[in-house]
This record gives C-alpha cells, structure tokens and sequence, in this order.
C-alpha cells in the first residue's frame, strides 16, 4: 500500500483498502485494472477506490454474462445437432457427418486454388483429431464416453456433442458445407442472403462468444474484449440476438439487460470519471442499451 501511494500516487489507506487488495490481488488486480488493454494506455486514477470500482464493474460483467454464454452454447450446439440428425431412423455418427456435411472442401476448386483447398484440407484433418483428443480428455471424467469406449462402441454425434468446447464446435460449424450452413442459419431465424450469402455469420459469432467465455471462465478482464467490437456492450448484443431468435422468454433477456445497465449505472456513480466509463463500455453506451431494450 505505501509502494502505491508513493510510487503510483494513488490514495489507498484502511482495514477496508488492505482487504479490497489482498482479494483482488496486486498482479493479477490492482496493476490489471489501472489501464485499458495495454500499460501504455492507462487510465487517470487518484483514487485506490476508483481501481476497487473497475474490479468489481468487471466482476458484474462476469456475472451477468456468465448464464447467456452457456444458455448460446447450449442451444447452438443443440441447433445444430437436431439439423445433423432430423429426418433420421438411426444413429448418427461423427463419420457419417464428415462425410455428408463437413466436406465444405469439395466447394473449391483444388485445380486453381491448391492452397485454399490445402488449407481447409488442413483444418479438417484437424478437426478430426481434436474430436479424438477431448474424448481422451474427459474418458476419466464422463460417463457417456466411457460407456461407448468400455463397450468398444463408436460414439455417435451427440455424445461428442456434450463434450466438445465452443472453440471446437466454432471449427466444426466453419467446416460445414454452404448448405448446411445456410439450412441451420434459416433454422435459427438469422439467415439474411444480402449480407450473408455463405452463411459465415453463425461461426464467427461462435468464435467471438467464445473469446468472451474464455476470460469469464479464466478470470480474465472481460470489458477489454474488443477483438472484433467497439465495446463490450456488441458481444451482448449477440447474445441477445440469438436469445431471441431461439426463443428465448422477454422477461429473460431484459434481465440480462438491465444487470448490464445497473453494472454501468454502479460504475459511473463510482468511479466519478467518464473517461474511463467510456473507454470501458463506449462513449455510445446509453444509445446501445436503449436499442438493445427496444429490440
């Protein structure tokens, strides 16, 4: 505490500082939360207290968004298996989907385009592998894929569906053909052929929900996932879209909306500095969240 007050010329004193910092730890918190993204843009605190209002404006965001990250997994792996299987009498398995739906490979010309279709050969073989790897992962672990392997049985698709991580289901969706593709879109409801004509959307909103998991699930900082949005605010955004599309209830998603908004609203009262208000969630963040809410 004296090294921050004299070297960082940050106030910080009392029983209830020493606690805030012993919880948020100094590496981990109180150096993480006093720049946005990078040391070299910080923010211009004063105020130990303002640090301690960041921290747990991050956690409010972790929170909030911890149960429409697993409800957007949940379903869209639930989507995208009830499409792989419907119209079925039997037992789908992995290498029938292979062969029916993840070879979006044949669409190029291996003639012209060697490298393209290299490439996607590529993440196929990959994919393949990956599959094998997570069900030596969790043999020990769950109950499905031990019954298969104990009984020497091939696993069927939606046995690696209860398994596999959102990244590696954001590869198997890339890998569907454009069919699919554009079958499962117009299943959920958000094909739109002037802006999506491939269908690509749906895997790279997979990709981008699962950055956010990622630093919700490993206690990263969450409102600096800006990878490919302006704030966090456009990965709600997401979610929000899907829980609508898929049906999710209104009472639902507005209070995901409104625990957004009360975070925001805490921060702001707290923090008593708008530049960092809106380096974290955007300087546009009242119009985003009255859209969201008119949506």
């Amino acid at each position: 505490m004296r090294h921050i007050r004299n070297d960082h010329n940050i106030e910080i004193s009392g029983s209830q500082a020493k606690r805030d910092l012993l919880e948020m730890g100094y590496y981990h918190g109180y150096k993480a939360y006093r720049f946005y993204k990078t040391p070299n843009n910080p923010f211009k605190l004063t105020s130990f207290k303002q640090v301690v209002a960041i921290y747990e404006f991050d956690n409010a965001l972790k929170k909030a968004f911890y149960q429409p990250i697993m409800k957007f997994e949940t379903t869209m792996k639930n989507v995208v298996l009830d499409h792989l299987v419907s119209g079925s009498k039997d037992t789908i398995y992995l290498s029938q989907v292979f062969e029916q739906h993840l070879d979006g490979y044949r669409e190029i010309d291996k003639t012209n385009d060697a490298r393209e279709y290299n490439r996607v050969m590529g993440q196929r073989l990959k994919l393949r592998s990956d599959f094998a790897r997570e069900a030596s992962m969790h043999y020990t672990k769950s109950q499905i894929v031990k019954h298969f392997v104990n009984n020497e049985e091939a696993m069927p698709i939606w046995a690696y569906f209860e398994i596999i991580m959102l990244g590696t289901f954001g590869e198997f969706v890339k890998l569907l053909n454009t069919a699919t593709k554009l079958e499962i879109t117009r299943k959920i409801g958000t094909h739109n052929a002037s802006v999506d004509s491939g269908g690509k959307f749906l895997e790279q909103h997979i990709f981008a929900i699962k950055d956010l998991r990622n630093a919700v699930a490993h206690n990263a900082i969450v409102f600096e996932k800006s990878v490919k949005f302006s704030s966090i605010l456009d990965y709600a955004a997401i979610l929000v879209y899907y829980a609508k599309t898929t049906g999710a209830s209104k009472i639902e998603i507005k209070e995901f909306i409104t625990e957004l908004e009360r975070a925001i609203e805490k921060l702001v009262m707290e923090i008593d500095d708008i530049e960092v208000v809106f380096k974290t969630v955007g300087s546009d963040y009242p119009h985003k969240l009255r859209r969201l809410m008119d949506y």
